[in-house]
């Protein structure tokens, strides 16, 4: 299942980065994780390595949303400073998320999506604590099934909200800009 571990950059409160590794949803990169989180507290940031559901062998159904779920609770969780006796001391207006391919693409969709509107009782602290993040660092981040994954040197054309991309077999497709609130 999913878990989060703390990186704490020292006393006090801290802006905090939620780390959100790659794996192609089957396994997590340990590079993206604990290689990472000594560079974000060398910032002065606390760190947060996210361990989020992947696909499983013997799938019962399908895995979207739960990593995404997964994410947008752990945001909640960082931003409400841990709750009971975890007792994390983070500036609740400083979550970052910061994922790497696999880990971007959530990070992608969960600003994108203007943070996750849980269902009833999915998550105890949605009704109070908001899931977007303040910032979104996305390292190779998957964002985009089309195409331009089989080409890795597009054109890129950027017009405001849309980009046109070209591929190198000359077709085009846009995207809307990612942009959070």
């Amino acid at each position: 299942g999913p878990f989060l571990r703390p990186k704490l950059a020292g006393p006090g409160v801290r802006g905090a980065v939620i780390i959100v590794p790659g794996g192609a949803y089957q396994g997590h990169n340990p590079l993206e994780m604990d290689d990472l989180a000594p560079e974000v507290n060398a910032v002065g940031l606390h760190a947060f390595l996210l361990t989020y559901r992947i696909a499983d062998p013997t799938p019962s159904g399908p895995l979207a949303p739960k990593p995404l779920m997964d994410l947008a609770r752990a945001v909640r969780l960082v931003r409400s400073g841990g709750g009971g006796s975890l007792a994390w001391s983070v500036l609740p207006d400083k979550v970052a998320v910061m994922g790497f391919s696999a880990g971007g693409h959530l990070a992608a969709w969960l600003g994108g999506a203007h943070g996750w509107q849980a269902a009833e009782g999915e998550d105890d602290l949605a009704p109070s604590v908001s899931s977007l993040p303040d910032a979104a660092i996305l390292g190779y981040p998957v964002i985009s099934t089309a195409p331009l994954l089989q080409n890795p040197t597009p054109e890129r054309i950027d017009n405001g909200d849309v980009t046109t991309f070209l591929n190198l077999e000359g077709e085009t497709y846009q995207e809307a800009n990612f942009s959070a609130p």
